[in-house]
């Protein structure tokens, strides 16, 4: 067997099992991903502010019934923020929890919590200094749904969590509107 024919023989065998392993990443991605195609999508638009600062966001949000009363999903939400000498835009991706505690009713009181990564533009937002770009954030709210509209009331706070002084963080409060899909 000549050099030719054995990296010949290899490179098929390559190709053969990339495409092998491109079809098992996209079963795994398949599985991965089902609960969110069976999940109820929504875009959430809102704004609130603290500490001289203002925020609008807006975001989708995923959302997957669980057990009972109890759901999950995730929050991919950007917002600009607002404060007298600086401005900067922020990035979540935020899993949350969220309690229904009158599923039958026209309107339904929920509790809402949820904690994750965010990325900030600036690390300087009026005279807070949060320090680092990579930041979390955090909230825990009660609102109400009614069919596919949803209103928020939520306590929020951004910071980096000690990972780097000064973490002087942001909370602040936050009204967001729902609209199911």
């Amino acid at each position: 067997m000549t050099l030719e024919n054995n990296t010949s023989l290899l490179t098929a065998r390559w190709q053969r099992g990339a495409r092998s392993r491109r079809l098992s990443a996209l079963v795994i991605a398949a599985v991965l991903l089902s609960p969110l195609a069976a999940a109820e999508n929504s875009l959430r638009v809102g704004g609130g502010g603290g500490y001289g600062a203002h925020t609008v966001q807006i975001g989708g949000q995923w959302t997957q019934q669980w057990q009972g009363r109890l759901s999950y999903g995730v929050l991919a939400e950007a917002a600009a923020w607002h404060a007298t000498h600086h401005d900067l835009v922020q990035l979540s991706l935020v899993p949350l929890l969220q309690y229904n505690f009158m599923p039958n009713a026209t309107w339904q009181p929920v509790l809402l919590v949820g904690v994750g990564p965010a990325w900030i533009s600036d690390t300087q937002l009026g005279e807070r200094d949060l320090s680092s770009a990579f930041q979390f954030s955090s909230r825990a709210g009660i609102g109400l749904v009614k069919e596919r509209h949803s209103l928020m009331v939520e306590a929020r706070h951004l910071s980096n969590a000690g990972i780097k002084q000064p973490n002087q963080g942001i909370s602040y409060w936050n009204l967001s509107y729902g609209y199911r899909f």
